[in-house]
């Protein structure tokens, strides 16, 4: 195995790099749509105080939270089916 750093970004095989790749980007653009709405409601929200900042970010986590839940139950059935 070859530990140069330009190999730790430009992988060897390209073949495998397009593919994880492919898988990865919805996931990074997920993530990233989520903390670009995190920073809009800091900065729309922020001017109100910490109570509302507070009320904002614990509001964030239960929503994120119940729509973690419900995509879990969701592929659950399918993920035992494909057994």
């Amino acid at each position: 195995m070859i530990f140069h750093p330009k190999y730790l970004i430009f992988p060897i095989d390209r073949k495998i790099f397009k593919n994880v790749l492919t898988l990865a980007l919805p996931v990074i653009l997920g993530n990233l749509s989520r903390v670009l709405m995190n920073i809009t409601d800091v900065a729309m929200v922020g001017r109100l105080g910490k109570n509302a900042l507070a009320a904002v970010g614990m509001g964030s986590f239960l929503i994120r939270t119940v729509m973690s839940r419900r995509f879990g139950m969701v592929l659950q059935p399918g993920l035992v089916y494909k057994q």
